[in-house]
């Protein structure tokens, strides 16, 4: 009788760095309409150990919405500033709105992307979105 070792591999999953967000940065609501011209702020919070600009911007991805893009070298809308008043710089991004994006109600919008060392990063922000307005 042979007695034989099974070996297993493992691989190794990055785990992303946490992140907090602000969906529309500097309002209390953060309800929006549903329809498909708007864009949606969220501040990525700085921190100590966070750098705002290390962030990938076109790595983002809101709910599956992406940066919203524009002018003629097609820049996407995201700037850093104090967002909150402390010590540490944030990153402003606009996401485009697309038509049903998510459903009417209260929920939770979460956000992933990367930074310029590939480091993975995800976080989330509660948010409502209003039923689209019908034109009459």
């Amino acid at each position: 009788m042979t007695n034989s070792l099974t070996v297993t591999s493992y691989e190794t999953v990055p785990v992303p760095q946490l992140v907090t967000l602000a969906i529309k940065p500097g309002s209390e609501r953060t309800c929006f309409t549903q329809n498909d011209h708007g864009v949606i702020p969220v501040a990525i919070l700085g921190s100590a150990a966070l750098d705002v600009s290390e962030i990938v911007i076109e790595s983002l991805s809101l709910q599956g919405l992406a940066g919203k893009m524009a002018g003629k070298n097609h820049q996407y809308l995201a700037h850093i500033e104090n967002a909150r008043g402390d010590e540490y710089p944030d990153l402003v991004v606009q996401f485009q709105i697309s038509e049903n994006w998510i459903a009417s109600g209260n929920g939770i919008a979460p956000l992933t992307g990367r930074l310029s060392d590939g480091t993975l990063i995800r976080g989330s922000d509660s948010i409502c979105i209003a039923p689209k307005v019908k034109s009459t």
